[in-house]
């Protein structure tokens, strides 16, 4: 923990400098903040850092775009809120143009960007070593890749930026969202490449837990899963599909159907998976041994030689420390939850803001079912024989460590006649031991091994391979069926015997049961097109809030149509309105100050509002 807390005050440092010489926006070296070893790793430092604020990916750029995935709901009181339009377009699964949470994430993702582009511009003319020289460029490549492949989720076209923002190019015209995607290979290629090993990053930067190579392997099959999921529907996704020149056009990266999407989105997951048999013997990436070891937030307890802070799954992952303001954890957790370190704090507004749906939570139950529990018109579930949900979600009741007084929360409450605010479970995965109130030691996962193994399903299934990707899921299972508490025999949950009458559909939701939390639930609910997105999201939520049981969970953000005053908290479900609902809304703050574009550079499906 030393190690981390030393790595995370060099990221302050250098960000502080990097917001400084941003000012200067020169291609030129400016003094020696490019001359020295040191100073490069500075600047990389710098840009990681970027992601470590309460804007961005440890912060409020996690939380919108859960919240705009209908998986993960707010927990707001009083009406008032709504009257904002970043609480008001979640219900339409995006963000509004005139949002100031779309705005801030634009600006954000790009001033990322330009980050890297002047470290990599200021490079040809450093004296360092070029071969030192070329594994920083690549690890900015990457950075601005990640943060490129974020952009073309969200918005579809947009500016490609490759070198550093200056009056010339500060009004870029959008580019075609298969253009972005060819960049993002192409980078992630160069990255694969020329990227450190694990162990040259080890000798270079020790216990920085700094990305290597296989972090390029790993996000590229994520690149290539999202194109094939894309290509899947041509006719109701983001892009008019009546204009020829909208269609997405990926030949000039060898891919011409889904099929070639998925091959090559197979083939890099394959590379790091080690039951694959094709597995490069160099990627050091392995599964943790227990679902509950990625989110043991205490140094002091290993398993298997290792803890939540080194444990052999992460891949790119964003350090916390009890230094900085822990967004995550303060909006998701409890008031003042058992395990934190009560110290008579103030009241934290933020609490249980954003929770796993109810929806959700019962669908994770009927899939592997646990305890039931009947009213007079419905079946319910109060657990399941998953231990990830457990280890994922707080449930049933939460004992506050202030008062040591239990609240019952979900599903205990379906039965009550006063709901109300314990209407959803809270999410626990931000935990640590440390935690005080708005303050703890959880790192964030941006890419983790199950991740590649869940891309490696989803590409065998679509390709037809149904064994391979069911054999990758269950790896997966294996390991969910271990984390229980030590002494206990393995959970019961079922396998995965007779493969899923819709296989697409059942790996998506082990996505959610896997990452729920981690930040990954708008691009998983958004890229299959409005079709999908109907059927397998907003009508059965809509089915489900709908019953009379959920009625009795109101209040501010627990509102739900069981009356007709309250349809405006209903998802669309018409498909050719949902198509409005695939991208965020192209953000009114560069409509109107980009000089090249104009309103009609506005998305062709969008909530004009």
């Amino acid at each position: 923990m030393l190690k981390k807390t030393i790595y995370f005050f060099l990221m302050l440092f250098a960000a502080v400098s990097c917001d400084f010489l941003k000012e200067k926006q020169t291609t030129s070296l400016s003094g020696n903040v490019y001359d020295s070893e040191m100073m490069l790793e500075s600047h990389i430092n710098g840009i990681i850092g970027r992601f470590i604020t309460k804007s961005s990916f440890t912060g409020e750029a996690h939380e919108y775009l859960s919240l705009c995935s209908g998986i993960i709901h707010h927990g707001l009181n009083g009406t008032s809120a709504y009257a904002k339009p970043y609480y008001a377009s979640i219900y339409k699964l995006t963000q509004y143009s005139t949002s100031p949470k779309n705005s801030s994430l634009f600006t954000l993702c790009y001033g990322i960007v330009n980050s890297c582009n002047v470290l990599i511009d200021n490079l040809e003319d450093s004296p360092v070593d070029p071969a030192y020289k070329r594994e920083i460029e690549a690890e900015a490549m990457f950075y601005r890749a990640y943060i490129m492949f974020r952009l073309v989720k969200v918005y579809g076209d947009c500016p490609i930026r490759l070198t550093p923002s200056d009056l010339d190019n500060l009004d870029a015209r959008r580019q075609p969202y298969y253009d972005v995607y060819k960049q993002i290979i192409t980078d992630l290629i160069y990255c694969q490449e020329n990227m450190r090993s694990p162990e040259r990053v080890e000798k270079v930067t020790p216990g920085s837990g700094r990305v290597n190579k296989y972090a390029a392997t790993a996000l590229l099959s994520s690149v290539y899963v999202t194109i094939g999921s894309l290509m899947t529907d041509l006719k109701t996704n983001f892009w008019d599909e009546k204009d020829p020149s909208r269609s997405p056009d990926f030949k000039s990266v060898g891919i011409e159907t889904y099929e070639d999407a998925y091959e090559l989105a197979l083939t890099e997951a394959e590379k790091l998976i080690p039951e694959s048999g094709v597995a490069d013997p160099h990627s050091p990436y392995r599964l943790a041994d227990r679902f509950g070891d990625l989110f043991n937030w205490d140094p002091a307890v290993s398993h298997n030689g290792y803890t939540a802070y080194d444990n052999p799954e992460r891949i790119f992952v964003l350090p916390v420390t009890s230094t900085c303001d822990s967004w995550l954890a303060k909006t998701s957790l409890p008031q003042f939850p058992e395990g934190m370190i009560y110290q008579g704090e103030s009241q934290n507004s933020y609490n249980g803001r954003w929770r796993p749906s109810r929806w959700v939570f019962q669908k994770w139950c009927e899939t592997y079912p646990g305890e039931r529990v009947q009213t007079e018109k419905n079946d319910y579930y109060k657990d399941s024989s998953d231990p990830r949900l457990a280890l994922t979600m707080s449930y049933g009741s939460v004992l506050n460590v202030s008062n040591q007084k239990s609240t019952n929360i979900y599903p205990t409450v379906i039965s009550s006649n006063n709901a109300k605010t314990n209407a959803f479970p809270y999410l626990r995965k931000h935990m640590s031991r440390n935690y005080h109130h708005d303050a703890g030691e959880a790192d964030s996962y941006l890419i983790r091994l199950a991740e590649v193994y869940l891309n490696a399903a989803e590409a065998a299934a679509e390709l037809g391979k149904t064994q391979k990707a069911c054999d990758y899921i269950e790896c997966l299972h294996a390991r969910a069926r271990r984390s229980v508490p030590e002494g206990e025999p393995e959970a019961e949950m079922p396998k995965w015997t007779t493969v899923p009458s819709d296989l697409r559909t059942a790996i998506f939701w082990e996505r959610m049961f896997e990452q729920l939390g981690e930040g990954h639930e708008y691009d998983n609910v958004h890229r299959w097109g409005a079709t999908w997105l109907s059927q397998n999201i907003t009508v059965p939520k809509n089915e489900f809030n709908s019953r009379p049981e959920q009625d009795k969970f109101w209040q501010g953000g627990y509102v739900y149509p069981q009356n007709p005053e309250k349809t405006q908290y209903m998802y669309p479900s018409d498909v050719q309105e949902l198509r409005k609902s695939l991208l965020y809304s192209y953000p009114d703050s560069e409509l109107n100050y980009n000089n090249s574009l104009t309103s009609s550079d506005q998305n062709p499906f969008w909530w004009g509002i």
